[in-house]
């Protein structure tokens, strides 16, 4: 059976998947399409997740599952809350992934659904089913494609489990590779969301899109709430009340 055809999508998938995940993670993603093999459900040795695939002119039990070497899969959770993805090797350990690691990943989870979307020609409606429960044999076969991720100093692999008997219809999309120049003017566009919690003061939209590096930005008297600023869902800087007596501020770092 000629494979070459899957092969192509499947570089399509990955280099559709680089200016969502630069995007996601605010560093330069390069993801390659590394190999194609059959081997048993029992060989999964990472995060995992799993999908029912269902949709008109989809067969009953096609499965797709996402797998992820573990410290990548812990290094990207970091990036995703504002960390800088250095994670130590010796931390992480098998052990099922927590419901709050599940809500983290889905943001780059929804990605990887997106581009089976643009890159699979299937037929619309058709959706993604998580599966949480899985009692496959051990010795089940799946198609597994493997890719390999680059994001700055991270590098992982990623495999795609197929359990499917159809094949895909291809989308005309180039394998070439999206040059760095592209990828870095996506990243300038990309916006930053920054929420200001304080009673008692306001701060508009126009405030913060004024603001530059190096401002200092002074909010007044003291109030009887905290000053909280966070960055991207993570909290970067509270300030608890008369922590700085009369003095209330911040400044752009």
């Amino acid at each position: 059976m000629n494979i070459e055809p899957e092969i192509r999508c499947f570089r399509a998938f990955s280099v559709s998947l680089q200016i969502p995940l630069s995007r996601l993670l605010r560093e330069t993603a390069v993801m390659r399409w590394v190999e194609q093999k059959t081997i048993p459900f029992s060989s999964v040795s990472g995060p995992v997740f799993f999908f029912r695939l269902s949709g008109d002119g989809i067969p009953a039990g096609t499965v797709l599952g996402f797998e992820f070497e573990p410290l990548l899969f812990h290094a990207l959770l970091d990036r995703i809350q504002g960390g800088n993805g250095e994670i130590d090797e010796n931390s992480v350990r098998p052990r099922p992934v927590t419901p709050l690691e599940k809500r983290l990943a889905s943001r780059f989870l929804l990605l990887f659904q997106n581009a089976i979307r643009e890159t699979w020609n299937l037929p619309e409606p058709f959706q993604f089913e998580s599966l949480s429960a899985i009692d496959w044999d051990s010795e089940r076969k799946f198609t597994v494609t493997e890719f390999q991720l680059d994001v700055g100093k991270l590098s992982g692999t990623i495999r795609l489990w197929r359990f499917a008997s159809f094949r895909q219809k291809i989308q005309d999309f180039s394998d070439k590779e999206d040059s760095e120049q592209n990828i870095a003017d996506s990243l300038a566009e990309t916006p930053i969301h920054v929420a200001v919690q304080l009673s008692g003061e306001k701060i508009t939209p126009r405030d913060l899109m004024k603001w530059r590096e190096n401002d200092l930005i002074f909010l007044g008297r003291p109030q009887d709430f905290p000053f909280s600023v966070l960055i991207e869902g993570v909290e970067k800087f509270t300030a608890s009340p008369g922590k700085f007596k009369s003095r209330k501020a911040f400044r752009i770092l």
